[in-house]
């Protein structure tokens, strides 16, 4: 959602608060809406055309993604990523498989690493 005001303070189009909660109540309700703000869902979305379009390189059985993040990319964001098979490891270290079935993969160290 995207709006000027939560009415109140005399700004354009102003909002009512009781609309906006019973909106995200009713997307929190259905379980599979992602509802954030234009930050962190844009961070993710470009953070995955990143990824997408990384370099890859294959070393022995090893797979090295590498990607370059926009200028100004907020600090401190992740995708979630499932892979067929596989260890995933970020500077040396083994990612965990979340258990509702993704890695959390760091995009700020632009790169991972897929052995197979």
């Amino acid at each position: 959602m995207l709006f000027h005001s939560l009415g109140g303070d005399n700004g354009y189009a102003p909002v009512n608060v009781a609309d906006v909660l019973a909106s995200i109540h009713h997307a929190q309700s259905m379980g599979d809406v992602w509802i954030d703000s234009m930050v962190n869902v844009g961070a993710y979305w470009a953070g995955q055309k990143a990824v997408t379009n990384a370099i890859s390189k294959k070393s022995g059985k090893d797979i090295l993604l590498t990607w370059t993040l926009p200028n100004h990319f907020p600090p401190g964001k992740y995708l979630r990523m499932m892979v067929t098979g596989g260890t995933l490891r970020q500077d040396g270290k083994e990612l965990l498989w979340n258990d509702a079935g993704y890695y959390e993969v760091a995009l700020d160290p632009g790169s991972l690493t897929i052995s197979r």
